[in-house]
């Protein structure tokens, strides 16, 4: 069993000949625990159907066994019942709550509702493994890239090479780029691009080579690629949007805000398009999106703000609504407007 362990823990891509070999020809207590990490290695691949067909030749006589009532749980999320889940989850964990896998899967159950207690168990499957391959992966994740980058580094930097996880080298150079080591990212988010062409890796290089090394042919082929890959990563499309912005091009720029409205229209996607209408001094059309977007978002605190920048721009009255905000909002509102005023006004009186 800690051989079995061992190699799923430290090799990605796993080779599924690796559990039928052993299913056929190990001892008998190999046999079942290499069943069990089959089905298990079957859910974490998507291959739900096999693994439900396996499953059903497991012997109920272990349920008494804390694997087979989490790939349990797991086959009901698949389904669709949280609760029963739970349920097997809880009965797995009153069986063993040392078990790695089981801590990292129950802080995946609770990570979409509760964060403590999800927390709480990916710190306990560290502890019981400290060079947890996909718990330091999902740790990673977890964390804020910009404010955790350096124990970011350092947890990864334990996963070990047999595990090539185009993730790993992904997290590691935006890591390394929040920790200003340009050079070291580059080198990672490329090799993560070797192993696996995502769109959020090309989207990173489009960063790196268009804020950090000035090199617009290269950011564009990045952005682009980007985009390709995923046409509808917004993120992807808002950079790409302000990238061409940047340069100047001020139609294709609109086209792509236009694109990204298309496909999102929170409130965070129009204050993208509202402030670029407004950098480019197009006022008629940064009040028809503030308008546009009250009917979708509702009013709030940066629709209401972004009517007093644009009055203030434009001359019309806005002193009146500017004691209104005041009055309606709070510090954090306040501070955010202050902040859309010192950026279109280069003022701080307010």
């Amino acid at each position: 069993m800690d051989l079995i362990d061992d190699y799923i823990t430290k090799t990605f891509p796993i080779d599924n000949s690796y559990f039928i070999n052993l299913i056929d020809s190990g001892n008998e207590r190999e046999k079942e625990y290499a069943a069990l990490m089959y089905i298990y290695h079957l859910i974490k691949t998507g291959d739900i159907d096999n693994a439900i067909l396996q499953f059903d030749f497991i012997s109920e006589l272990k349920e008494n066994d804390e694997t087979y009532n989490m790939i349990g749980a797991l086959l009901k999320i698949a389904d669709g019942d949280r609760e029963e889940a739970l349920v097997k989850f809880e009965k797995a964990y009153a069986y063993n709550s040392k078990n790695k896998w089981l801590n990292l899967e129950l802080f995946y159950f609770y990570s979409e509702e509760d964060d403590v207690m999800a927390w709480k168990y990916l710190e306990d499957a560290l502890e019981i493994d400290k060079y947890f391959s996909e718990a330091l992966i999902a740790k990673a994740v977890y964390l804020d890239p910009v404010d955790n980058s350096e124990e970011i580094i350092k947890d990864l930097n334990r996963i070990p090479e047999s595990y090539n996880d185009y993730q790993v080298s992904y997290l590691l150079g935006i890591a390394y780029l929040n920790f200003g080591d340009i050079s070291k990212s580059l080198e990672l988010l490329k090799k993560s691009i070797s192993i696996n062409e995502s769109s959020n890796a090309y989207l990173s290089l489009g960063v790196l080579y268009s804020d950090y090394l000035d090199n617009t042919k290269e950011a564009n082929y990045y952005f682009n690629k980007s985009i390709e890959i995923d046409p509808v990563n917004i993120f992807a499309i808002n950079n790409y949007a302000w990238f061409l912005y940047s340069l100047g091009h001020f139609t294709e720029s609109e086209t792509y805000f236009l694109n990204l409205l298309e496909l999102n229209q929170d409130q965070e996607i129009y204050n993208q398009i509202i402030q670029f209408y407004i950098n480019i001094k197009n006022y008629i059309s940064a009040e028809l999106k503030i308008l546009e977007s009250v009917d979708v978002n509702g009013v709030n605190f940066m629709n209401d703000g972004f009517k007093i920048v644009l009055n203030s721009l434009t001359g019309s009255e806005y002193k009146n609504l500017s004691s209104e905000y005041k009055k309606k909002y709070g510090e954090f509102e306040l501070d955010w407007l202050k902040s859309m005023i010192i950026k279109y006004h280069n003022e701080g009186g307010w």
